[in-house]
C-alpha cells in the first residue's frame, strides 16, 4: 500500500525538519518548501495528498500559497501549522480550503492525529 504524500512548507528550516521527523514514520514527507512560490511549484511537480502551510512566508504567505494549490488541485488537502492563534485566523484559514488548523504551540503527536483526520476527510480540529 502506498503511504501518503506530504509536502512541508516553512521558512524555518529547522521546524520544518522537525516536522519532516514526526510525520516520516508514517507518511512520506516528498519535499520541503521555504516560502509559497516554492510550495505552489512544489504542489505542481510532486502531486502529493496534503500538504502542512505556515501562514507567515516570504514570496507568497500561506494564505495565498494555500488558496493557489486549492484552485490548481483541489484534491490536496491543507493543514496550517502557524504562531497565529486569533479565532479570526482559524477561520481565514479554513475560508482558504483548509482542513486543519494547528498552533506551533501544540504537542508534536497532535500534528500526526492532525494529518491522520485530515487525510481520513475530518477537519482538525
Amino acid at each position: 500500500m502506498t503511504r501518503p504524500r506530504i509536502v512541508i512548507a516553512d521558512d524555518h528550516r529547522l521546524l520544518a525538519e522537525l516536522c519532516k521527523s514526526l510525520l516520516d514514520p508514517e507518511f512520506d514527507v516528498v519535499a520541503i518548501a521555504g516560502d509559497g512560490v516554492a510550495l505552489v511549484s512544489t504542489v505542481g511537480e510532486l502531486q502529493p495528498d496534503l500538504i502542512v502551510v505556515d501562514i507567515g512566508m516570504p514570496r507568497m504567505n500561506g494564505f495565498e500559497a494555500a488558496q493557489e494549490v486549492r484552485q490548481s488541485w483541489p484534491e490536496v488537502k491543507i493543514v496550517f501549522l502557524t504562531m497565529e492563534n486569533l479565532p479570526e485566523i482559524a477561520a481565514e484559514a479554513y475560508r482558504r480550503g483548509a482542513s486543519g488548523f494547528l498552533h506551533k504551540t501544540c504537542a508534536s503527536e497532535e500534528l500526526v492525529l492532525a494529518v491522520r483526520a485530515v487525510l481520513a476527510g475530518q477537519t482538525y480540529p
